[in-house]
């Protein structure tokens, strides 16, 4: 206790702050006895930002300066503190390192009180934890904003006039804060947590276009435009903003507007819309692994994705609950059940979001605090399991997928894990009925490229790879898949067009380019369909020779047992719709998709009637781009201009002179192109007319020349695999010249 202070006086200081107010008698006398006095000289450093926050303190006398590093090298001034404020209270709270500087403007004297001695007194008295909690939390809401860029630069008499018009806003995981169509309130900034903003469209569907963290604003364009929201914000994970009123935002601005001018245009540039027509990628930064199996995770698991997560996006971090009991005490994770104890890890973790890229936590296999303490702040759950296992879900899967806010608002995976002897998984139907999940993963024990595959998913790094249709000359595909494999680009995700999806599905199986390239010219080029011919009331052929074809290349295979996230597309001739075949047999997913009106009959599924893709769409970047975040890589063998003749002014043709011509070895060859070909190009004329704006999907647009080789020659394989190669390593090249390729 200071010499010259009484014991009653320091107890009355102590009374008057907030965060002591209701403390018992005895506690107060307690805390006096163990208060240090500290005197300062004008221009001495208290603590400096990044030290570590071992004390608070009061301030009896003087006048004390917070400043805030920042990039320009000029410190900025946060905030004045003079007699009887706190100083350093919040990284006492929190248990982080010092987020700012605090000097003397003038000698000063103050009143220290370290973190170990508050720790002894709110384990023997947890409410007066809360009650320091309640008080701290709310102080200051420019201490947490002074970091955000759109209140960068305001000086410290507009920092404090935040503390006076902002408040607080909390949100449990799941919960709303405003919906679509609500009248404009207040402008919030996140200051712990993340959110989801979600579009409902006019047949009642939600999408969800953007997720925000730390230091975003939300609702600004409402605020300034006076118009009702324009989209629903809902809380992913438990999250804590500081709110302003249109009227405490004008204030401020009036007051302050050079300060202002730098939040202003930021805002204006949020509400300008991006003229690349993305959705800007969430943004994942703590995940939560359940195990599925009740022997828990293989050893070392986690440990090896954590390490290949890092490698690739940044430090991340592994927690558990020995983690959590080395860093915090003994028994801590254990005792979660203690508010003091919950509010001490919840704390613990948000100061690991800050210092590392990703958190990954290993949650319980059976029910308990410390595993819903772990979905509450996950933005991804990845549920893990043997992919051999029973998918049985157990009581934590249950309660993650039945009615309950915050589970479902978090995005949940599926990560099923084989054996190294596995070569094609199965079963997965079942897992995915068992586990309704986004997105699944299968990641073989002993491959590190699969472990890379997952990290690059997870961190929204995933390279997709698009390609058109276009017959034969699908085998060009071929060749640009060797240059990317030459070059170390991998290949996460595949989804194709028609003839190209033969291509996406041997490499989705991971087949090397000589066995696919095989495979094409022994099924496709090698097999006449003469005998497939039929009466042409609905098409040319039957379709019976390529089912049987199809079946014999793909046998058994379900899309979803592929390695790679794989589909394929088709249109709906009913509906005028794209179908997207993501699940279900390999060989009906390709037969839909390279059904070419005229040529092959539709495939009938549920009252529809489906055709090939490349009616509506012919290259899938766009599709591609819209199931992940990542790179998109669009390779496209169509032409502009195509089946061209040198006949000049003929309106009707006779089909007997030129079958003539045909069978005639010596007679001249016909210019008109074979009535297959003609229909093969009417079916993707639309699309092909659009690829300009669907390749604009794409980071990276391979055009390969497939000039001079019909749609129909499927001898024609080398020749195209070797121009879709160079063609490849030419523009791989210029994306080297610019930067480089970056996932």
């Amino acid at each position: 206790m200071p010499a010259d202070w009484g014991l009653l006086a320091l107890i009355d200081l102590l009374t008057s702050l907030s965060v002591f107010c209701d403390l018992h008698e005895s506690d107060l006398h307690w805390l006096a006895s163990e208060v240090e006095e500290v005197a300062l000289p004008a221009r001495a450093v208290l603590f400096r930002q990044g030290d570590p926050g071992d004390a608070f303190y009061i301030v009896r006398s003087g006048t004390l300066q917070v400043l805030l590093a920042s990039s320009a090298g000029v410190p900025q001034v946060l905030a004045t503190i003079e007699a009887g404020d706190l100083v350093g209270e919040i990284a006492v709270l929190y248990q982080r390192p010092r987020t700012s500087t605090v000097s003397a403007v003038t000698a000063s004297t103050l009143f220290k009180i370290r973190a170990s001695t508050l720790d002894r007194l709110f384990a023997t008295n947890p409410s007066a934890y809360t009650q320091f909690l309640e008080a701290t939390s709310r102080r200051l809401p420019s201490s947490y904003l002074a970091s955000v860029p759109i209140f960068a630069g305001l000086d410290a008499d507009a920092l404090r006039e935040l503390d006076l018009e902002s408040s607080w806003v909390r949100l449990a995981g799941g919960q709303t804060l405003f919906r679509q169509g609500d009248a404009p309130d207040y402008l919030y900034v996140v200051v712990r947590g993340r959110l989801e903003v979600l579009v409902e469209h006019d047949a009642g569907q939600q999408e969800m276009i953007d997720q925000l963290g730390h230091g975003t604003c939300v609702g600004e364009m409402a605020i300034l435009t006076g118009e009702p929201r324009t989209a629903t914000v809902r809380a992913i994970r438990d999250s804590e903003l500081v709110r302003f009123s249109k009227a405490e935002l004008c204030r401020l601005i009036e007051l302050h507007p050079r300060g202002a001018f730098e939040m202003m245009r930021i805002l204006a540039g949020r509400i300008r819309p991006s003229s690349s027509g993305h959705h800007r990628s969430a943004r994942v930064s703590t995940i939560a692994i359940i195990p599925l199996d009740q022997g828990g995770l293989p050893p070392g698991w986690i440990k090896r994705l954590v390490e290949t997560l890092s490698g690739i996006a940044g430090p991340s971090l592994h927690v558990s609950r020995q983690r959590i009991d080395a860093e915090l005490g003994g028994g801590t994770a254990s005792a979660l059940k203690d508010d003091l104890s919950r509010v001490r890890v919840a704390n613990w973790l948000r100061e690991q979001e800050d210092r590392f890229r990703y958190v990954v936590s290993e949650c319980d296999s059976t029910p308990s605090i410390w595993t819903d303490l772990c979905l509450r702040q996950a933005d991804l759950v990845l549920l893990v399991a043997s992919a051999e296992g029973t998918p049985s879900p157990g009581e934590v899967a249950q309660q993650l997928f039945e009615a309950d806010a915050v589970a479902r608002s978090a995005t949940k995976e599926l990560v099923l894990l084989h054996a190294p002897t596995t070569k094609h998984p199965s079963g997965t139907a079942r897992w995915l009925a068992a586990y309704p999940v986004s997105r699944h993963h299968h990641i073989r024990m002993d491959r590190s490229e699969d472990y890379a595959r997952l990290a690059r998913f997870v961190a929204g790094k995933r390279v997709g790879f698009a390609m058109s249709g276009g017959g034969a000359r699908a085998f060009a595909h071929l060749g640009v898949m060797q240059a990317l494999r030459e070059v170390r680009i991998p290949i996460d995700a595949v989804g194709a067009v028609s003839a190209g999806s033969f291509v996406a599905a041997f490499c989705a199986m991971q087949h090397d380019i000589d066995a696919i390239n095989q495979i094409i010219r022994e099924y496709l080029g090698q097999s006449s369909l003469i005998g497939d011919v039929t009466l042409p009331l609905v098409s040319f052929l039957s379709a019976r020779k390529v089912v049987r074809l199809l079946r014999q290349m793909f046998e058994d295979v379900r899309i979803e047992d592929l390695w790679l996230p794989f589909f394929c597309l088709s249109a709906n001739l009913s509906t005028a719709k794209v179908v997207v075949h993501d699940q279900g047999p390999l060989w009906m997913g390709i037969r839909a998709t390279t059904s070419v009106p005229g040529i092959l009959p539709p495939v009938c599924v549920k009252g529809g009637l489906l055709v090939d893709g490349g009616v509506l769409n012919n290259l899938p970047a766009d599709i591609m781009r819209s199931r992940g975040s990542g790179t998109v890589i669009a390779s496209d063998v169509s032409l502009a201009v195509d089946l061209t003749t040198e006949s000049d002014e003929l309106a009707a043709v006779s089909g007997w002179p030129m079958l003539w011509s045909r069978l005639n070895p010596w007679g001249k060859k016909p210019t008109m192109p074979h009535i297959f070909e003609i229909l093969m190009r009417t079916a993707t004329l639309s699309s092909i007319h659009h690829a300009a704006t669907v390749a604009h999907s794409a980071d990276h647009y391979i055009h390969t020349p497939t000039d001079g080789i019909s749609m129909l020659d499927w001898n024609a394989g080398t020749v195209l695999v070797e121009r879709g190669y160079r063609q490849a390593l030419q523009e791989i090249a210029k994306w080297q010249n610019i930067g480089g390729f970056h996932p």
